[in-house]
């Protein structure tokens, strides 16, 4: 990967870096692997108040269908499903780690948005190509975007400064950050990922889903990410869209359908009626 060496020798120099808690992480290691149990899940949410309050709102919330009656964390994994508690859990997880100083603000607001919005996207498209892991596939593209996560934090407004110049290029975010700091966000993404020793599946999606075909272990988790971030830019932009700064692989695009019309305007408002949903939620609190 290019910049991975230099990305791993910055990461080390940085002061800044997005906190994240021993429990949060443990439930983002725990959320991204298939294999862990439900009590181990439970377990590491109830170890974090804010968490456990989190994910039993939006258990009880009517779009689940049992307003009321997941009075614990174990409760909610017996009603709704160890997959659908690992969701809730890393939304909630995703939802706390970004609610930090360095990230408030418009670029904070809009990274909440795109990642909860990727998620979905990622969800709807394994929901109809791959329904046993579209849990996972939404746990992806919640943090897909680490690298850009840390070097807001790491950097403030000298990043922002790089992603406005991209904008007023037109090109890719990743072109702009390797001119500016000789790695990217993908890069800077995975050597943090690998040092919080997070699970195969969301590394590779941290480091290639921008580029599936390096993937090293699970491309296809990698190009649901690669194909969900395509269609947020391509639904949030509108007659802005610039597909050369937010290309979507050709071999990609025509195994999940996007050049279909109908099943791109499904897609958007399946995904528009779920956000609403999640985020009515998610702060009714």
């Amino acid at each position: 990967m290019e910049g991975y060496e230099k990305a791993e020798k910055v990461l080390e120099t940085l002061q800044r870096l997005p906190a994240m808690s021993a429990p949060v992480l443990k439930v983002i290691q725990l959320a991204g692997d298939p294999d862990a149990s439900a009590e181990e899940l439970a377990d590491s949410i109830r170890s974090e108040p804010t968490l456990t309050a989190d994910v039993l709102r939006v258990a009880n919330s009517a779009y689940y269908g049992v307003p009321g009656q997941v009075t614990t964390v174990r409760m909610g994994v017996i009603l709704l499903g160890m997959a659908t508690i690992r969701s809730l859990a890393m939304m909630a997880a995703a939802h706390t780690w970004l609610d930090q100083p360095e990230l408030h603000g418009r670029r904070g607001r809009e990274m909440w948005d795109h990642l909860l919005t990727t998620a979905l996207y990622a969800s709807e498209l394994a929901r109809k190509y791959a329904p046993a892991f579209q849990e996972e596939a939404f746990c992806c593209g919640l943090l897909h975007d680490l690298g850009k996560i840390a070097l807001m934090t790491a950097l403030g407004k000298q990043y922002d400064n790089t992603l406005t110049a991209a904008a007023q290029r037109r090109m890719p975010d990743v072109a702009a950050e390797r001119m500016a700091f000789g790695f990217d966000h993908e890069a800077i993404g995975l050597a943090l990922a690998r040092k919080w020793k997070l699970p195969e599946m969301l590394c590779d999606v941290i480091g290639f889903h921008h580029d599936p075909r390096h993937a090293e272990h699970k491309r296809d988790f990698v190009e649901f990410v690669h194909a969900a971030d395509y269609l947020y830019w391509k639904q949030a932009l509108g007659e802005n869209f610039a597909p050369e700064r937010w290309p979507v692989e050709e071999e990609v695009a025509f195994k999940f359908e996007l050049n279909d019309p109908t099943w791109l305007q499904y897609l958007n408002e399946a995904v528009e009626k779920t956000k609403k949903e999640f985020l009515s939620a998610l702060m009714a609190a």
